[in-house]
């Protein structure tokens, strides 16, 4: 479902990066020419270490943004791609090692559950509620992926477009210009994660419903089976369209280094549970 979303993205990525490109490349150049005159004025100070930090850093820099400024949307050499892309690229490839072909099983598993078995009565608002609750919480975290994986290809599309303001602003020899790239250099490492922590969490809630089914039903895929078992598969459900939801949250904590995608959740969740038992 995703793939129309990338290749629309795509589309309007190499269409328009060229914008961008012809308007931040005319400030390269004062821009190495503000780093040389303060790594000067470093030397007239008498700062010969920090003013040969300041000309050998801006050198580079301008060097390196150059080289990706001209390969922005053409095809870098021994790659094939151009660096506005390597970002969604890269997170395709890795997404693409985690074997997913799970979900066709646990799919498969659904359809039996709920095509080949007896459908609710409709004058049974019990049976009837209790089928479409079920069908409902299945759906919802496959939904839930959907939108996480297109809201990243999305982002990285936006972050593609405006990249080269980015790029540009590492050339200026202030800590400020330089964050802004960095910044936008961990946000696209972040988003392109994004696909590869989706088709982790497929795999894993894919394998963990498979097997939920199979040992709840044991085969039994009717109605009075799965109404009977409704609590628990609307819990299990519930929990992994959560955790889908919570997806920015987890793929922040892997990359910055904290563990709080969990935090904030058992609390209401058994607070809410005691006041109703009360």
């Amino acid at each position: 479902m995703t793939q129309y979303v990338t290749t629309s993205v795509d589309q309007l990525v190499n269409a328009y990066s060229g914008i961008l490109l012809g308007l931040v490349q005319p400030y390269l150049f004062p821009a190495l020419v503000a780093g040389l005159v303060m790594a000067g004025m470093l030397w007239l100070f008498d700062l010969p270490q920090r003013a040969m930090r300041a000309l050998w850093g801006t050198l580079i820099a301008y060097a390196a943004i150059t080289w990706l400024l001209r390969y922005y949307d053409n095809p870098m050499p021994l790659v094939g791609i151009p660096f506005s892309q390597i970002f969604r690229m890269e997170g395709r490839f890795l997404s693409a090692k985690i074997d997913i072909s799970v979900l066709n099983v646990f799919l498969s598993k659904v359809s039996a559950l709920f095509a080949g078995g007896a459908k609710p009565n409709p004058l049974n608002i019990f049976e009837t509620v209790a089928y479409y609750l079920t069908l409902t919480s299945m759906a919802l975290p496959e939904i839930a992926l959907f939108a996480e994986t297109s809201f990243a290809i999305i982002a990285l599309g936006i972050g593609a477009l405006l990249g080269p303001l980015f790029l540009a602003a590492y050339v200026f020899p202030f800590g400020w210009a330089k964050q802004l790239f960095w910044s936008w250099f961990h946000a696209m490492v972040k988003y392109g994660f994004y696909r590869v922590f989706a088709s982790a969490l497929v795999f894993i809630w894919a394998t963990a419903e498979m097997n939920f089914l199979t040992a709840l039903f044991g085969g039994n895929y009717s109605l009075s089976a799965f109404t009977a078992s409704l609590l628990g598969l609307i819990v299990f459900n519930v929990a992994c369209l959560i955790l889908c939801l919570r997806l920015p949250r987890l793929v922040a904590d892997f990359t910055s280094g904290t563990a709080h995608a969990g935090g904030g959740l058992v609390g209401p969740v058994a607070g809410f549970a005691i006041g109703r038992m009360l």
